[in-house]
């Protein structure tokens, strides 16, 4: 869900960009002043895959017990002249032994700075 609404706040996609890095330029947050633009000074955030970690600007998103297994992360499933579409993919592995559950979640986010 965080990961999403990073998503959702960015007006465009950074440099680097990668199936496991996604650079995000965003607002400062959901609700931006009015005459805010994305030619604005932006915030970069950066979401990574960081030793089986998600992280955001460094930051662990997931706990000690919990890995990311996947490296094909995100996908730029849209990318239009006035928005953009990641397409997350996140395979997690939990627990040991017999006790080891591992799933895959999918889902997609639109950049709404990019449409603005």
């Amino acid at each position: 869900e965080r990961v999403v609404r990073e998503i959702q706040l960015a007006c465009s996609i950074g440099i680097g960009f990668s199936s496991s890095n996604l650079p995000l330029n965003t607002f400062q947050d959901f609700n931006p002043p009015s005459g805010t633009t994305c030619l604005s000074p932006p915030t970069t955030r950066t979401i990574a895959l960081s030793a089986g970690a998600l992280t955001i600007g460094g930051a662990a998103l997931t706990s000690n017990n919990v890995t990311i297994t996947n490296s094909d992360i995100f996908t730029r499933f849209f990318s239009g002249t006035t928005s953009e579409g990641i397409r997350i993919k996140l395979t997690i592995t939990s627990g040991s032994g017999q006790y080891q559950v591992t799933r895959t979640y999918y889902t997609t986010a639109m950049l709404r700075g990019s449409y603005q």
